[in-house]
Parts: C-alpha cells; sequence; structure tokens
C-alpha cells in the first residue's frame, strides 16, 4: 500500500468522524459532510481572494458558514442555504491557471455564481459522489408530494409525477 493512499484514507475517515460528531453534538441527524473548503470571493475576480468558509451539506441543501458553527444558534445562522435541487454544479477544469485544483462551480436558481475548493482531492472526490446521491434523493422525495394550488378559483392538489 501506497503512503499517499494511507493519507488519503486518514483524511477521509477524519471527515466521516466529524460528520458523525456532529451528528450527535448537533442532533443533526440529516448531515451528509461537513468540512473545510475555500472560496473564492465573486468581487475579486482579477485578484483571486479566496476565503476560508465551512461547507455542509444536508439532505436537501448545501449550507456555507463564515465559521465553524460551534453552537446551535451558529447552526441556524448559516451564510448561505441553497437548495439542492434548485442548483447546478461542475467541476473546473484543473488547467485552468486562474483556479485551483479540485474546485467547482456551483450555480444558484437566483444566478449566482461560487466557486469553492477543497484542499484535498479525496475529500473533493468524496463530495462529488455524495453531492450526486443526495441531490437524487431530495429530487425523487420531490416526486412524491403534492402541492397545493390555486386554479380555476379553487384550491387543488398537484402532483408531480417524473416518471413519465
Amino acid at each position: 500500500v501506497a503512503w499517499t493512499d494511507l493519507i488519503s484514507q486518514y483524511i477521509l475517515t477524519n471527515n466521516e468522524h466529524e460528520v458523525e460528531r456532529l451528528r450527535e453534538y448537533c442532533d443533526l441527524q440529516d448531515l451528509v459532510f461537513a468540512g473545510w473548503i475555500h472560496e473564492l470571493l465573486p468581487s475579486s475576480q482579477i485578484s483571486k481572494t479566496w476565503v476560508r468558509k465551512f461547507l455542509v451539506l444536508r439532505n436537501d441543501t448545501i449550507q456555507i458558514y463564515d465559521q465553524y458553527p460551534d453552537s446551535a444558534e451558529l447552526w441556524q445562522r448559516p451564510e448561505r442555504t441553497h437548495k439542492i435541487y434548485e442548483i447546478y454544479y461542475r467541476s473546473l477544469d484543473d488547467n485552468m491557471t486562474d483556479i485551483r485544483s479540485c474546485s467547482i462551480l456551483i450555480q444558484t436558481a437566483n444566478g449566482d455564481n461560487h466557486t469553492i475548493s477543497f484542499e484535498f482531492p479525496i475529500i473533493y472526490n468524496h463530495w462529488m459522489k455524495l453531492i450526486e446521491k443526495t441531490k437524487c434523493s431530495a429530487v425523487e422525495t420531490l416526486m412524491h408530494q403534492n402541492f397545493k394550488a390555486y386554479w380555476n378559483r379553487r384550491y387543488v392538489n398537484l402532483i408531480l409525477d417524473l416518471d413519465k
């Protein structure tokens, strides 16, 4: 076994332990991923200023915090929250000289763009798998919901059926 594989496994195991600790400490059973990232500030496209943030992936949302949310009060106040089924994300090419490796562009429903970067490739790969799995689960949950709507002067139930 190569030492780089051992280091990668150690980093991944530490992240999984952090998620378990946060689930117990903050009673967040829907927590899927939690970890530090760097975000490219939108106002610094020329100077490329990256800021350390804390990223949380829950069952149906992505939350970004300015600091580590070490209290129940801080968990209630993320800097930004995005519904997982309302975003588009893609991996950014490592050949782009002005972007860090392990970077992802997140585009939100209201047109905001966020470029985030993971420190380690193993965490980046793990997050990419988790977000895809989480997004599929969130969409599947939507498939089985009724939505109230007002139509022809009365309230009706709309059923979203993506199977057809």
